[in-house]
């Protein structure tokens, strides 16, 4: 589904002709092409014909000069283009296969390559801003918390929460991967930073991150 930017506000923000979830922001050209302008996002107000927008950057060449449209009137918002495919992060590896199998038409994308990327910047922790980045790198749409009872899917970047069920897998804490489950070993801190390494209780950390409802 698309809907139509009608007006582009301050702050970072524009206004749909229609309700609308995540997606990009196209702009449509006299010769047929389309360009991605932009990733545009709830604003947590709960209206949502207002959204706010930022750069899209999954498909930025450092080699080449940087070209940054900003959306304007007559745009379209394009939602949700990449809710098929997703990451799920759990405790444990019985979280994520039951997970798996609960969402049997995701197109996953292995929690070993998130890990990898965390490895790489030296940050055990994940905060927002490591799935926003990971999300548009890898063109993900979606992320499934596998907690301790209770699976929250929510939409990425946005964190718009998607769907919650119970579940009623239980695992000890002596299981529990963290920070969450893969198959790379720890992920280290950078040399020369001495901060937390440790999320601390894997639910309530995520739960905290997803702003649990």
């Amino acid at each position: 589904a698309e809907s139509t930017i009608t007006a582009v506000l301050p702050e970072g923000k524009i206004v749909l002709d229609t309700p609308s979830s995540s997606g990009l922001v196209v702009r449509t050209f006299p010769s047929g092409h389309r360009l991605i302008i932009a990733e545009a996002f709830s604003t947590g107000e709960g209206n949502r014909t207002i959204m706010r927008w930022r750069p899209y950057t999954a498909l930025t060449n450092t080699s080449m000069p940087s070209i940054k449209p900003e959306p304007k009137v007559g745009d379209q918002l394009v939602q949700a283009p990449y809710r098929h495919r997703a990451i799920i992060i759990a405790p444990t590896l019985k979280h994520y296969q039951e997970s798996a199998q609960a969402h049997p038409n995701l197109e996953l994308v292995h929690p070993d390559l998130f890990a990898a990327a965390l490895n790489k910047e030296g940050e055990p922790i994940p905060k927002r801003s490591h799935f926003e980045k990971f999300c548009s790198a890898y063109g993900i749409g979606v992320v499934v918390f596998a907690l301790e009872g209770h699976e929250t899917t929510v939409a990425c970047p946005s964190f718009e929460h998607l769907q919650i069920r119970t579940t009623q897998i239980k695992s000890d804490a002596n299981e529990t991967i963290k920070p969450f489950f893969h198959r790379l070993g720890e992920i280290k801190r950078g040399l020369f930073d001495f901060g937390s390494s440790d999320i601390g209780l894997f639910t309530p950390y995520y739960d905290q991150l997803i702003g649990a409802r």
